[in-house]
């Protein structure tokens, strides 16, 4: 069976009476999905998705202090792209009267939910008839839509990636093959790393002879004007001529900055993903997306994923979010493959039994994982951003700044009338001392204020529902790592 080849349904649903059919929903649940995550994973997947293009961004507005920027802004290694993206939206969504950085962030990633789901739909309309169901189907794997929301360069960058890609294999002409230009040159500007996926397109398109086509030299054309957009941009943005690519090859290539963050052997993404998918789950999704390569036909995309996988393990320094830009083609076999796998074992009773047991722990990990903010800060970042619109405020923080995250300063969250005081120890704070209003930042629950002590002060936010506070089995308030927000009352 290849993605050419007719498919039986992956999701399947009654037909409605009054005239509608079970396919016209497929579509908004797609979109549905999508958006409902991009609006609750608040926050951040990983720091570089805040630190190298929100706070950038925010620098370059003349909000925020250049010293408290990431090594990377010294070095010059990093793009400046995506900061002028956000950039833009961010002046965009202000001049409209949205000036909650909140929202802004929000509107970010549901511009990229909305994105990815045009561009999945295209994808399983084009080159695999399962259609809509097999997107929809892509959707609901747990861990995908909190991946494709983030505003992050591996996002973008797989964004601009594919869509360049489909107009090469959907359209011949030489228009639309300079457009496909400038959307991989942006997908190369997004993340060098998406270099590796462009050799072997590169390899394609020698083996399938493009060269000898005049569409081919406007495909050239337009890769090269985006590089050179990208570098006026870095021009702008670092104040100098600067060739950030090559900077960035030279620190974390030749000079392995990137291999202080930790270095793990070639193996360690079928590691990683074994055990972060969820067993078994993620054991058959594995093989899912093995037997989709087998059985798939177009191999435009095995050509564009194997120098990537390839490349980045050898590369020592190894992260689960630098195969997002592979995403789109690993749902694609994984549909593939799933269906393959279910019409095989389609009616033994131990395979209904797995594969419904598998559908549920995939859909109570969907749901848990669609609902909860990325970064556990974030809903305390906003009671205290809400706290601030009526009146300044002072926070005693209990150890550090909370807006100090990974050793750097988040300055696109904080309010500028939020003052921040660090005391060490429960004992050190000087309660009697403190004005009526201000807030106590403790980082777990049994840091020493509760109700039955201090009565003058009164827990105000935490992530843990009251219930919970009358059971203390094995005192995990004590050992546990969530926030609680307090506020002097007399």
């Amino acid at each position: 069976m290849s993605m050419d080849a007719k498919t039986d349904e992956m999701v399947e649903g009654p037909e409605s009476g009054s005239g509608f059919k079970f396919s016209d929903f497929l579509v908004p649940a797609i979109f549905l999905v999508l958006i409902t995550t991009a609006v609750m994973s608040q926050g951040f997947h990983h720091p570089d998705e805040h630190f190298q293009i929100l706070e950038f961004a925010k620098f370059k507005m003349g909000e925020s202090n250049q010293q408290d920027l990431p090594w990377e802004f010294k070095d010059k290694i990093r793009p400046s792209i995506q900061p002028l993206l956000a950039i833009c939206l961010i002046n965009g969504f202000s001049a409209a009267g949205i000036a909650n950085p909140f929202v802004h962030a929000a509107m970010l990633r549901i511009l990229t939910a909305l994105l990815w789901a045009c561009l999945l739909i295209a994808y399983f309309r084009k080159f695999s008839n399962t259609g809509e169901k097999g997107a929809l189907t892509a959707v609901l794997v747990w861990f995908v839509p909190y991946c494709i929301v983030r505003f992050s360069s591996e996002n973008w960058s797989a964004l601009m990636l594919w869509t360049g890609i489909y107009l090469l294999l959907t359209d011949k002409r030489n228009y639309s093959w300079f457009a496909a230009g400038l959307f991989l040159g942006l997908s190369f500007y997004f993340r060098f790393q998406t270099g590796l996926a462009l050799a072997g397109l590169s390899l394609w398109l020698i083996y399938k002879q493009a060269f000898k086509s005049t569409a081919f030299y406007w495909l050239m054309v337009g890769g090269i004007i985006t590089v050179m957009c990208g570098f006026i941009a870095d021009r702008w943005f670092y104040g100098t001529w600067v060739n950030t690519p090559l900077n960035y090859f030279e620190a974390n290539i030749i000079n392995h900055k990137a291999a202080e963050f930790g270095v793990y052997p070639w193996w360690y993404y079928f590691e990683d993903f074994i055990i972060r998918g969820i067993l078994p789950v993620s054991l058959v999704l594995l093989a899912a997306m093995v037997a989709g390569i087998r059985t798939s036909g177009h191999g435009i995309f095995l050509w564009i994923f194997l120098p990537f996988f390839i490349g980045h393990s050898i590369i020592g320094h190894k992260e689960i979010r630098f195969l997002f830009p592979m995403i789109l083609p690993g749902v694609l076999w994984m549909t593939e493959g799933l269906l393959l796998i279910r019409n095989i074992f389609k009616g033994r009773l131990w395979w209904v039994a797995a594969w419904n047991l598998g559908l549920a722990a995939n859909f109570i990990a969907l749901v848990f994982i669609g609902t909860q903010p990325a970064a556990d800060s974030l809903p305390y970042f906003k009671y205290l951003d809400k706290q601030c619109k009526k009146t300044a405020q002072t926070l005693w923080a209990q150890d550090e700044d909370p807006y100090c995250l990974v050793g750097l300063k988040s300055n696109f969250y904080k309010p500028e009338n939020l003052k921040v005081i660090i005391f060490e120890k429960t004992d050190s704070l000087p309660l009697n001392a403190m004005k009526k209003g201000e807030f106590i930042l403790m980082r777990n629950p049994g840091s020493g204020l509760n109700h039955n002590k201090f009565r003058q002060i009164e827990l105000q936010y935490s992530r843990i529902p009251d219930w919970l506070y009358t059971f203390n089995f094995g005192r995990w308030q004590e050992r546990s790592k969530i926030w609680e927000i307090w506020q002097v009352k007399n």
